[in-house]
């Protein structure tokens, strides 16, 4: 590739590069090269607090799904309110509203269509594994709620009380296991009826 690059530049019709270039150049990637470590020392961060906050969440659509999850219905609490056929086309409002207008049918999954159970789905089972996966996560949702509802009126309670639910072992995925393992084999049974 150097060889490339240095016959590209013999050829090339170019110009110097003035100093005033050279600085902004450097400048700007400079700051594409802070960019790139706030960005992972930000997924870092996001990957740290859902798993404090919502390990089943997590542990079922990963970090950045479950945070979208959380924020576009405002808390985990909200989220946790939510029946299942909410969660499945959670973030597709515009199109639920537009097929109720125009009477079409209506959209199979919102956020969900990024996790990865619903990616690896092949296309005509990707609304089915998305309903399986929301009825899941919608248990996991409230597990994780009610949980992080308890540690804090426990600790409020102060005492013996306090230490025991606050233990690391909250933060572990619980119900999500498996639920994430009834959706797999769901999803193998659907492919398998699929390709008879």
């Amino acid at each position: 590739i150097a060889a490339e690059v240095k016959m590209s530049a013999e050829t090339s019709m170019g110009t110097d590069i003035t100093e005033e270039d050279l600085m902004h150049i450097n400048t700007l990637a400079n700051r594409v090269e802070e960019l790139v470590e706030y960005r992972a020392n930000l997924a870092e961060y996001l990957k740290v607090r859902m798993k404090a906050v919502a390990p089943n969440l997590t542990y079922m659509v990963g970090e950045v799904i479950g945070a979208r999850l959380m924020a576009h219905s405002g808390s985990l609490l909200n989220l946790s309110k939510q029946p299942a056929s909410t969660i499945q086309i959670l973030g597709a409002e515009k199109a639920l509203f537009r097929a109720l207008k125009t009477k079409s049918h209506t959209p199979k999954y919102g956020l969900l269509f990024h996790a990865a159970l619903v990616g690896q789905a092949p296309p005509k089972l990707k609304g089915k594994i998305s309903r399986v996966l929301a009825a899941k996560l919608s248990l996991c949702v409230r597990v994780d709620a009610l949980t992080e509802a308890a540690e804090a009126a426990a600790t409020a309670a102060g005492g013996k009380a306090a230490e025991e639910v606050a233990s690391p072992a909250l933060s572990e995925p619980t119900v999500a296991i498996s639920c994430r393992r009834y959706v797999e084999n769901k999803l193998l049974q659907l492919e398998q009826q699929q390709n008879s």
